[in-house]
């Protein structure tokens, strides 16, 4: 038994960790190791379903025969999904060959497609079903034999190692392209920035906004003001928030209109734990909130009364907190006194439970991807 096989067997299946494409030579490999005919990797979904992965010299008819109605009917697979994790086993041994021969699976989907043997092994077992991989030989291969059996056991627990961290991988992998399409939703821009004040990511509005380049855009992967006046506030309120100091909100002028941007810059330690975007700024030093008081507000305010018991008054303090306003700010755009603004604050703190300000918009910023379905234009 050549040492290099079996190390490049294993090295196929940890390189298709990073690559599911790769799983589909690494199949037909682990067939060729065994001097199998065929091959796939599948898994069972319950008793009565599976679903085929990945295939290797499978007869397709026989495969959809499988899957469709004989799965509940599969003698090796009702025997051989009971078996431990990682251990292999020959199909002539799960099931006796005189019994197999005179099952319905057989001769309806196995001999037919010249299946007369297994190599099995289960690799991953979670609650939702059974991972395996599945290796066949034909009438005139002949059954596997012991050795075949001890060849595979060799390399299984790497196997089911390999499975299991791609399985894994792909988890997180969908987990933040779920909170990267919430982020997409919000009605401004958000950007995280590591502890050099380098863009890490941003949605799609802060992209947007940073490529139209109307005063602020992004160089070298860091954000840039146009004025000089600010591009200093900008870089010192980066620096401050990427090093855990205090967070800052920067304006900054711009060429087409004549408000300008206003950028909500906080370190992400004032973040509550259990917020969206604390999940979203693991490993990232601040987070940047860019908003445009030009555009219409789209913030829901009938989904911030609801969500937080708000009067529809407060709801816009809230919303324009969000979106990196002042008090004074919209005090002065809703034609109220600061002193009011101050009081309709206070109220929100106590409804939401936020202890201040930062707290209170970092609840809102969690909460944004159901906020942003409608615009609402009432005052």
């Amino acid at each position: 038994m050549a040492d290099d096989e079996i190390a490049a067997l294993i090295a196929g299946a940890y390189e298709a960790v990073h690559d599911p494409e790769l799983w589909q030579p690494f199949v037909a490999d682990a067939a060729a190791f065994v001097n199998a005919d065929s091959a796939m990797l599948a898994a069972y979904v319950g008793s009565q379903r599976a679903d085929v992965a990945v295939r290797f010299r499978l007869d397709s008819e026989a495969e959809q025969r499988w899957v469709r109605g004989f799965v509940e009917h599969d003698l090796w697979g009702d025997r051989g999904r009971r078996e431990p994790v990682g251990r292999v086993n020959l199909g002539h041994h799960l099931v006796d060959p005189q019994e197999m021969r005179r099952s319905v699976i057989y001769n309806e989907v196995l001999r037919p497609a010249d299946i007369d043997d297994l190599l099995a092994v289960n690799l991953v077992r979670t609650s939702d079903g059974t991972a395996f991989l599945s290796l066949y030989r034909g009438h005139r291969a002949g059954f596997f034999c012991e050795e075949d059996r001890a060849r595979l056991q060799l390399v299984a627990t790497h196997l089911g190692r390999a499975l299991k961290l791609s399985l894994r991988l792909h988890e997180l992998e969908s987990r933040s392209e779920g909170r990267g399409a919430a982020l997409d939703l919000v009605p401004f821009g958000i950007a995280s920035l590591d502890r050099h004040g380098r863009i890490l990511d941003a949605n799609r509005y802060a992209r947007a906004a940073l490529a139209a380049a109307d005063g602020l855009s992004s160089e070298r992967l860091a954000l840039r003001a146009a004025a000089p006046a600010d591009r200093a506030a900008l870089e010192l309120a980066v620096r401050r928030a990427c090093a855990g100091e205090s967070g800052a909100v920067v304006r900054i002028q711009r060429r087409s209109v004549s408000r300008p941007w206003h950028l909500l810059i906080a370190p992400v330690s004032v973040l509550p734990e259990a917020s969206l975007l604390k999940m979203f700024a693991r490993g990232i030093s601040a987070l940047v909130v860019l908003s445009d008081p030009e555009a219409k507000q789209s913030g829901s305010i009938e989904a911030l009364t609801s969500l937080f018991g708000l009067t529809r008054a407060e709801a816009h303090l809230v919303a324009a907190l969000a979106g990196g306003a002042t008090l004074r700010e919209h005090a002065e755009a809703a034609g109220i006194t600061e002193g009011t603004a101050r009081g309709y604050l206070k109220v929100a703190l106590q409804k939401s439970g936020a202890r201040r300000q930062s707290e209170l918009v970092a609840q809102v910023l969690r909460s944004v991807a159901s906020l942003a379905a409608s615009e609402d234009t009432g005052a």
